[in-house]
C-alpha cells in the first residue's frame, strides 16, 4: 500500500501542469522587471531642478500676467456650496481620467491610474518646454513594476488620445458657432477659420496615421524603427544609454 501511494504521489508530482494553468502564470515581461530607485544624489538633483523650474514659473513668469491678489479675492468670493460642488466635480474628473489610464496600461488599478493623471496634469501645467510630464510618469509607472512595453505603449496611447481630443475641440467649436449663428465677423473671422482649418488637417492626418499603424504591422514597425533611431541618436549625443524597448 505504501509503495503504491509513494508511486502515485511521485507520478502526480512529475505530471506537468495543464496548458491553461501554465498560461495563467505571469511572465517576467507581463510583471515587469524590478526597477531600482534612484540614488539619493540623483533624487536630490531631480527634485532641485523641479523646484527651480516651479520657482521660475510661479515667482518670475506668472506674476507678469496674473495677479495673485485677484486670484485670492476670487477664491474668497466663493460660497461653501460652490467650493463643495467644484471639489466634487474635480475629484470625479480625476477618477474618470484615471480610469482611462487603468484601461490602457495593463495591471494598473484605478487608484494608480488617477495618480498617473494627476502627475501628468500637475507637471504639464507647471513645467514648460516640452512634455516632461510623460517622461516623469513613465519613470513612476515603471517604479510600480509595470512592464516596459505596457508602460510605454499605454502612456503613448494616452498621449495620442489626448492630442486628438484637443485637435477636435476647434472643429467642434466652429461647428457649434455655425449652428448657433455665433461665427465672429470682421478680422476675427479669418483667424477663427485659420485655426479651425489647421486643427482639421492635423486631426485627420493624426487619425490616418493611427489607422495606418493599427492596420499595418509593416507601417508600425517602420515608424517605431525610425523613432527609435532618432531617440537613440539624441541619447547618445547626450551621453546616455539608449533604452532597450524589448526589455
Amino acid at each position: 500500500m505504501t509503495d503504491e501511494t509513494t508511486s502515485t504521489t511521485g507520478s502526480d508530482a512529475a505530471t506537468p501542469a495543464p496548458p491553461e494553468q501554465r498560461a495563467s502564470v505571469p511572465t517576467q515581461q507581463e510583471v515587469g522587471a524590478e526597477v531600482a530607485p534612484p540614488s539619493r544624489r540623483s533624487a536630490i538633483i531631480r527634485s532641485g531642478f523641479i523646484v527651480a523650474v516651479l520657482l521660475i514659473v510661479f515667482v518670475v513668469i506668472l506674476p507678469q500676467y496674473v495677479s495673485y491678489k485677484d486670484v485670492i479675492e476670487a477664491f474668497a468670493a466663493l460660497t461653501p456650496i460652490e467650493i463643495l460642488t467644484i471639489t466634487i466635480l474635480g475629484i470625479l474628473a480625476w477618477v474618470m481620467s484615471g480610469a482611462i489610464f487603468a484601461a490602457l496600461i495593463q495591471r494598473l488599478n484605478i487608484i494608480r491610474g488617477t495618480e498617473s493623471w494627476l502627475i501628468l496634469a500637475g507637471i504639464g501645467a507647471s513645467v514648460p518646454l516640452g512634455p516632461w510630464n510623460m517622461g516623469v510618469l513613465w519613470v513612476v509607472v515603471r517604479g510600480w513594476n509595470i512592464a516596459n512595453v505596457a508602460a510605454t505603449s499605454g502612456i503613448a496611447l494616452y498621449g495620442i488620445v489626448n492630442i486628438l481630443s484637443r485637435l477636435a475641440l476647434p472643429v467642434i467649436a466652429v461647428g457649434a458657432l455655425i449652428i448657433t449663428d455665433g461665427v465672429p465677423q470682421g478680422a476675427d473671422l479669418g483667424t477663427a477659420w485659420t485655426i479651425a482649418l489647421i486643427a482639421i488637417i492635423a486631426f485627420f492626418v493624426a487619425i490616418g496615421l493611427m489607422f495606418a499603424i493599427v492596420r499595418s504591422e509593416r507601417v508600425a514597425d517602420w515608424i517605431g524603427s525610425k523613432s527609435q533611431t532618432i531617440v537613440s541618436w539624441l541619447m547618445k549625443r547626450l551621453g546616455r544609454t539608449p533604452p532597450d524597448v524589448d526589455r
